[in-house]
């Protein structure tokens, strides 16, 4: 699979999914497992590194539309990624997210204040996390800000800090599956044996 790497890149399309998962086939094959198999297991983890690399784009272009507003500077962890865990808050000059969880939420972005380096390993799977989970609570954005929508209204807030809550877990599994693209078929080959 490295010249299908090697080939692509970074890029996840359609076809790099189709070449991957053909490389998969033949990977377990050779390794003495079935073709089918591997490239049943490399499908399946490629179309899901597909779209998480479509969360990754949507959740960066929000943050950046923020930024843009705000006049902040953009801030990223050593490995070039753009930092968007934490909270995202509020278009400024608008009220703040009015919740019954008050403080408990995340830092936020980008801030430096979380009880994990940004730069560490730690940090950097909660970045790739939040780009999924952020996806899963872009309806509460404004679209054309990149900003947490605010309705002024305890109970959205609650109820939205609730759902996001709710998502961490999803986004975690999600985002673990789909950083294993490029290892699958080796692994899985590894463990049914």
């Amino acid at each position: 699979m490295g010249a299908v790497d090697g080939y692509y890149g970074n890029s996840w399309t359609w076809s790099r999914v189709i070449a991957t998962s053909v490389a998969g086939g033949y990977a377990s094959k050779s390794a003495g497992g079935s073709w089918n198999q591997g490239f049943k297991v490399a499908l399946a983890v490629s179309v899901v590194r597909m779209g998480w690399e479509g969360t990754r784009s949507i959740t960066n272009e929000l943050k950046m539309k923020s930024l843009a507003l705000s006049g902040k500077e953009a801030k990223y962890n050593q490995w070039g990624e753009l930092l968007t865990d934490g909270s995202r808050g509020v278009r400024p000059g608008t009220p703040g997210i009015r919740s019954i969880f008050g403080k408990m939420t995340m830092s936020m972005e980008g801030s430096g204040q979380h009880f994990y380096s940004e730069n560490s390993w730690l940090g950097r799977l909660v970045n790739w996390t939040s780009k999924t989970h952020d996806f899963m609570n872009s309806g509460g954005y404004n679209w054309n800000t990149g900003f947490v929508a605010n309705s002024n209204s305890i109970s959205y807030g609650s109820l939205y800090d609730m759902w996001s809550f709710s998502g961490m877990l999803p986004a975690a599994a999600f985002t673990g599956v789909a950083t294993t693209a490029p290892i699958s078929v080796p692994v899985y080959d590894a463990v049914i044996r």
